[in-house]
């Protein structure tokens, strides 16, 4: 027996199920019943919301019936309580990782995240050097608190800087090429000037970069010597 409630439940999960000629309910499974076989396959490309449905209506299967058949499709519920587990270990993980952000202070401009950033931002929580993530087109979004108290910015302003308006303009050339010479996954050093800090000081700094697979950088400084602003050095590209 199913209720109304289990039924309406069903119905709202596929547009799909318009093309069932018949759904019927036992005691361990949803069953489908569709004219033919290339329906039947349409189906079962929707094995996600198929297995939802059944985890939802405390059903063990959805079977897919069609004409001739002699076993039916079957899709078992367990699929979407694996899928559950990884959406909430997932969560889980986030979340560790955020609480260790507030630890470890790696502030972060409003990020879109993907596994490549998650990796990204375990390597900075880890670093005990000046590190940046940075963008394709060179904007600042991520710092850690070692890099802030270098370059003397809040956190808060440090997040939103792009980086070229205060490179030396040869010098932010001979790092892009680089970073075509090397691709993702290949770490390189990179030795350039700028006007490092807020208040103004120029430096002369070496950093470490590795290009991730998106395209963003992690940059690790090195070392740094303050100096005085190369006479008719030009800033940016």
């Amino acid at each position: 027996m199913v209720n109304l409630m289990e039924f309406e439940l069903f119905m709202n999960y596929l547009d799909l199920l318009k093309k069932c000629e018949k759904i019927s309910f036992s005691d361990d499974a949803i069953n489908v019943y569709v004219g033919d076989h290339e329906t039947a396959k349409i189906f079962v490309n929707f094995t996600d919301d198929l297995s939802g449905a059944a985890l939802n209506t405390n059903r063990r299967w959805v079977k897919i019936f069609y004409a001739g058949c002699q076993r039916p499709y079957e899709i078992p519920s367990y699929f979407a309580k694996c899928q559950q587990r990884k959406q909430s270990q997932q969560k889980q993980q986030k979340n560790m990782i955020l609480k260790r952000i507030a630890t470890d202070e790696v502030f972060t401009a409003p990020t879109k995240w993907n596994p490549v950033l998650y990796d990204a931002l375990g390597k900075m929580i880890k670093g005990d050097r000046p590190m940046a993530l940075l963008t394709p087109d060179d904007y600042q979004v991520w710092v850690n608190r070692q890099a802030a108290n270098l370059t003397k910015d809040t956190l808060e302003t440090a997040v939103t800087i792009k980086v070229s308006n205060y490179w030396a303009a040869e010098d932010l050339t001979a790092l892009h090429e680089k970073i075509k010479k090397y691709g993702a996954g290949n770490p390189f050093e990179h030795t350039y000037r700028c006007e490092l800090t807020s208040d103004g000081q120029w430096a002369i700094a070496t950093n470490r970069y590795e290009v991730l697979k998106n395209g963003y950088r992690i940059s690790t400084n090195l070392s740094h010597a303050f100096i005085e602003r190369p006479e008719g050095i030009m800033v940016g590209l």
